[in-house]
């Protein structure tokens, strides 16, 4: 794994969350660690996203998925976003299992 930035687009289902590429799935995460940890710029709090699912790692779905995604898009104003142009992101690893993400 190597320290990086990378751009990801917010994703809605039955909630909110951060599609990945594969390449950076691949390149930043780690299938063993389970969880990792989202610092979502302007919350104080480290959000804990599950990454131990078959969703995340077969076939094309890559999703980091939490309710206080859509919380924290809705602080931005990000809530409804047009048709057709979800919001985009930059993740950056800083530390272990910890990733800064921040709207572009």
């Amino acid at each position: 794994m190597r320290a990086a930035k990378f751009d990801a687009v917010v994703w809605k289902g039955g909630t909110y969350g951060l599609k990945l590429s594969a390449a950076d799935r691949d390149a930043h995460l780690v299938r063993e660690w389970r969880t990792i940890f989202l610092r979502l710029s302007g919350i104080n709090e480290l959000v804990e996203v599950n990454i131990d699912k078959p969703s995340m790692w077969e076939g094309n779905c890559r999703e980091l998925i939490s309710s206080k995604i859509g919380v924290w898009l809705k602080c931005h104003n990000k809530l409804p976003w047009p048709k057709g142009h979800p919001p985009k992101v930059t993740i950056e690893c800083v530390g272990e299992r910890v990733f800064a993400v921040t709207l572009k």
